[in-house]
């Protein structure tokens, strides 16, 4: 893969036929005809919702199923679905933007267009698109063939230029899917053809191959000009995945072939991705040409995946084994449609058969390892084009542009089965067909797919079946009703399993958890350590002895050493944000459960440590650009969701509370814009366009002005607000040591501005932090905002990688002299919010207030190894890793992170991270005490140690 996000593919194939028998859905203006109807609240966790679609009338029809015993009914068929048996994770859905579908979107008036568009990729009425494919240049569904460089020997390609089909039918309704899907929208594009005076026939359409050989200046000019597509896209806004080599490489070696083609074999593929595309492109066709795309060392670096098409039915077990032949390799599918034989080269409205295809080739692809699944043309005209050579298909989606209206076909309620309730990152787990008495029925009796509790089962009978669905984890059951040549989608949710592999701990008025306590460590020689990881430990509590002096010298052993003589920074303390979205979060919650919540964080004895909180009127943060920051629609008003909630944390940590507040826009009529939303400055300076939320651009020269002329003098005038400290910058580490010279530039800043505060939202800028704080060692730096579900705006619950996120910006911020570090919302919704411009993101704690819930997440528990352990005044003190295989030298590259503090009490705390997945006994050794233990840290697992020294050192 490519560090410019690129994705390398490969090619190929697959179809069937069809009769004209369902009423498609119409669409004729702005309103939707129809969409899936919402899962629906599923915490009563013994619910099953299913979407039923079959030639009759049904569209994705939803209803609801209670559990049942029926297994042992004569005759029934059984599906039994594993989530412990994992596979493959899924990549996506969608469809590709040729120029057919552009000249059919254009046809239709605004709204019209809008809601085509919106039927994919809309994440709430559509069904789940996240994928687009791009053709490079002109391709059979094109009007003309044309390329960017029809200058022939332009080897500089001095007169490359994207065509107006570019500009008027693709990069628009790119931009408007974008809008749609935000970030996670993923796009890959693919050549047809070289410029024709590069093929051997000279020209486009037909068969051909490029001239010359890899090594050549044909394929290096080749290689510049897919190059430069990237780039003039990327100037206009388009930003691209992956792509392919080539379409469908193959056919560029068939003399009959009557539209743009080009002859790649696998090897030269390979040779092209290799040598030329390198890191930037990718492509193949299947086993056979698998193993000569991955035949040497270079080709399995360069090409990160194979791209597979439909039009050669039944060779599933193709994919099986080129999954197996490279495990490390994706293998996606990038192109299926009907229709495309010369019998049937037209769209069937309402065909059934088709849709029933589409489900078949969808469910035994990702049965076979692949990650996802890309139709071909978003949508067509009546006609199945237009079409250079009149090779007119069918699409999901048919434009009758003189009604003004489009139909929604069979094509596309198959794919919405998958697409609607299979998003990205969703695994494939296990699902296994028996009879009541326990034999295993042959694949073909039924298919049935499965991925996140979401079962897709396909009648290919006439007859009614009534499926017994088994949770094997969950010990449950439901009886599903799958009519004769149906589809059908079921959904539940597990008792205690989330979004992602890890874990939550589900909570209620009573602590569902608490670290337990570190106990009496007047034993000196005791060492007690906190472990948590991917699997099921949260803060457990384990007792080391130590070891013998010369533990450390084993061979392959890592050391940790810890001198407390050696000391840093004062930490300041850990918290989190109390926003609207968090007030409204706790409000529909019970009292009991509120304070349940509020003191899992604040509270000293059960809670992990809290001691700050941004809001409220003790500390105040400068305002700069690019702040990233919740807000709420409604006009409700702080005392309804955050005094209350203040006045609640201070009776929990006394007066040891530290508050924080920031403005994210001074109000509409102040501003150039007139408006607290988006960007804008304070009349009379600045310019920053395209923010979504309430933002405010101070430069860092008019934040040290403003403070220094107007903002320090006026609240040193109050009692409220004339101890204060004020923090500038409040922005991302990135520039925030340019910024700290022009605050620090005259003696007045100095004296104003008393620290420095920053963001995490631009990753691996710690020397940034280094750097800032020898510029003044005596001011301090406090970061004061995080989050997780940025790029895919959402809570992902259970995700241990984000808490391992948390855990490695925590201890790298430390390590470089931040003095505290609070994170963002103190807890959100299910959704991610509430955010009046759907900003979502997660948080530490989500709440289920349906449910009458919260769920503290991985992130919880990795800040908690920091806050629950670091008090106030504790001090950063050295720690550094050796190994007795580099002579006692210390290690540059280990990955085993560490930072090491002493608290005022005495203690010495060290806390590990180890991003492996391999178990590493660390043996940690304080060079005070000369004592030392060996401490086991699992594969990609957060661990904190607490000792305490003989003779505590004093400050």
């Amino acid at each position: 893969m490519l560090k410019l996000a690129f994705k390398l593919l490969l090619s190929i194939l697959i179809i069937h036929q069809c009769l004209a028998e369902w009423k498609p859905c119409k669409k004729r203006n702005a309103e939707h005809c129809d969409s899936p109807e919402a899962i629906g609240d599923l915490n009563d966790s013994h619910k099953l919702v299913y979407y039923v679609s079959d030639p009759a009338e049904k569209r994705l029809a939803r209803f609801e199923l209670a559990p049942n015993d029926a297994a042992s009914a004569k005759g029934i068929v059984e599906v039994r679905v594993d989530a412990s048996q994992k596979r493959q994770t899924i990549f996506g859905f969608g469809g590709a933007f040729t120029d057919a579908v552009g000249i059919n979107l254009n046809a239709l008036n605004e709204q019209t267009r809008d809601a085509l568009l919106g039927a994919y990729y809309d994440s709430e009425y559509g069904i789940g698109y996240t994928i687009g494919r791009v053709p490079i240049a002109s391709c059979d569904f094109s009007t003309h063939a044309y390329s960017y460089l029809d200058t022939p020997n332009d080897f500089d390609l001095t007169t490359f230029a994207l065509a107006k089909e570019d500009f008027e039918l693709k990069i628009p309704y790119l931009h408007a899917a974008k809008k749609l899907v935000g970030e996670g929208l993923r796009l890959f594009a693919s050549p047809w053809s070289a410029p024709a005076w590069m093929k051997n026939t000279g020209r486009m359409i037909g068969w051909g191959f490029l001239k010359g050989s890899v090594d050549d200046k044909y394929y290096r000019c080749y290689a510049h000009y897919l190059q430069r597509f990237f780039e003039e896209y990327s100037r206009h806004g388009v930003t691209f995945w992956g792509m392919t080599t080539e379409n469908e490489p193959g056919a560029g070696g068939l003399s009959f072939w009557r539209w743009q083609a080009m002859y790649l074999s696998a090897t030269t593929q390979r040779e092209f991705a290799v040598k030329l595309l390198s890191p930037a492109l990718k492509k193949s066709i299947l086993f056979e040409s698998a193993q000569k795309i991955y035949g040497t060392p270079e080709g399995v670096e360069a090409i990160d995946g194979i791209a597979v098409h439909w039009y050669a039915p039944s060779n599933y077990d193709k994919l099986e084994k080129t999954h197996n032949l490279r495990p490390d390799k994706f293998i996606l599918a990038s192109e299926a449609c009907t229709g495309h034989r010369r019998s049937e080269h037209k769209p069937l409205l309402g065909d059934w058969s088709r849709g029933k295809e589409y489900a078949h080739d969808i469910l035994n692809d990702l049965r076979n390892w692949v990650v996802g699944w890309t139709d071909w043309n978003l949508c067509l005209d009546l006609e199945g084009g237009p079409n250079l050579v009149r090779n007119f298909v069918d699409a999901p989606i048919i434009v009758n542009a003189s009604a003004g209206e489009f139909y929604k076909q069979p094509m596309f309620y198959a794919l919405a089965h998958f697409s609607r309730f299979v998003p990205r990152d969703s695994v494939v787990i296990s699902s296994t067909l028996f009879t009541a008495d326990g034999t295993k029925l042959p694949d073909k009796t039924l298919e049935e797919e499965n991925g996140l509790r979401v079962l897709v089962l396909i009648n290919p009978d006439q007859s009614l079946r009534n499926i017994s669905v088994f949770d094997e984890v969950e010990g449950r059951r439901w009886t599903v009703p799958l009519a004769g040549d149906s589809i059908v989608t079921a959904v539940w949710k597990p008792k205690n399993a989330f979004d992602q592999d890890s874990f939550v701990c589900v909570c209620s008025a009573e602590h569902c958890d608490s670290p337990e306590a570190i106990g009496d460590l007047n034993d000196s020689h005791k060492l007690v350590y906190y472990v948590s990881d991917p699997a099921d430990k949260r803060l457990a509590r384990f007792e080391l002895a130590p070891t013998a002096n010369n533990a450390g010298t084993a061979k392959g052993i890592v050391e940790v050493r810890v001198d407390a003589a050696q000391k840093r920074q004062r930490i300041f303390g850990f918290g989190g944000a109390f926003t609207d979205a968090a007030g409204i979060s706790l409000n529909a919650l019970n009292e009991q459960t509120r304070d349940a919540l509020l003191g899992a964080y604040y509270d000293p004895k059960i809670g992990i440590g809290y001691t700050i909180g941004p809001r409220a009127n003790r500390q105040l943060r400068l305002l700069h650009p690019r702040l990233f920051v919740l807000g709420h629609a409604q006009r409700l008003r702080p005392h309804h969701f955050c005094i209350p909630y203040l006045h609640a944390v201070t009776k929990l940590v006394g007066e040891g509370l530290r508050l924080f507040a920031t403005p994210w826009s001074a109000p509409g009529w102040m501003k150039n814009t007139s408006k607290m939303i988006g960007w804008g400055h304070l009349k009379g300076s600045g310019n920053m366009p395209s923010w979504a939320f309430q933002a405010m651009y101070l430069s860092a020269t008019t934040q040290r002005e403003f403070a220094v002329k107007l903002l320090s003098p006026i609240l040193k005038q109050s009692p409220a607000s004339k101890n204060l400290k004020i923090m500038a910058h409040d922005d991302q580490r990135h520039d925030v040591f340019e910024a700290a010279q022009k605050f620090y530039e005259t003696p007045e800043g100095v004296e104003v501005i008393d620290g420095i505060a920053v963001h995490w939202y631009i990753p691996s800028t710690f020397d940034q932090l280094a750097k800032t704080h020898n510029l003044r060692p005596d001011k301090f730096i406090l970061s004061t905002e995080a989050c997780n579900g940025v790029s895919d705006n959402k809570p992902s619950l259970g995700d241990w990688t984000r808490g391992r996120a948390y855990a490695h910006d925590i201890l790298n911020d430390l390590r470089n002299w931040v003095v505290g570090w609070t994170d963002w919302n103190l807890c959100l919704d299910l959704q991610g919010g509430p955010n009046l411009v759907r900003n979502f993101v997660d948080s530490p704690i989500i709440v289920n207030a349906s449910a009458g819930e919260f769920y503290k997440q991985p992130m919880f528990y990795a800040l908690a190894h920091f806050s629950r352990f670091v008090p106030r005044d504790s001090v950063v003190i050295s720690s550094t890793l050796f190994s007795a295989d580099l002579a006692d030298k210390t290690l540059e590259k280990e990955n085993v992170e560490h930072i090491a503090f002493q608290t005022p009490n005495g203690l010495r705390v060290l806390v590990l991270i180890n991003p492996d997945q391999s178990l590493r006994n660390i043996s940690v050794f304080d060079e005070v005490e000369g004592r030392r233990w060996t401490v086991p840290l699992a594969g990609d697992s957060i661990v904190t140690a607490v000792w305490k020294p003989k003779k505590a050192l004093k400050e």
